[in-house]
């Protein structure tokens, strides 16, 4: 499944560094190297491949928006 939008991480455990940096409106590069560092996306290796957990970026998106609204 392609995570395209907020409600898509309720249905995946985990969605690539590419579809969570979309999410956060960050390029390509930029967010391979925030998951390399591990700053924003909380990472899991398999293998090779590096894949963001689901969850807790929908939990750090909510937070943002919630923080911006009772601003």
């Amino acid at each position: 499944m392609r995570v395209e939008k907020l409600e898509d991480l309720q249905r995946v455990a985990t969605c690539s560094v590419e579809e969570a940096g979309n999410l956060v409106g960050l390029s390509r590069t930029k967010a391979y190297e925030l998951a390399k560092v591990g700053e924003v996306f909380e990472v899991v290796k398999i293998g090779k491949r590096v894949r963001v957990k689901a969850r807790p970026l929908f939990n750090y998106l909510m937070g943002t928006a919630l923080n911006e609204v009772a601003s």
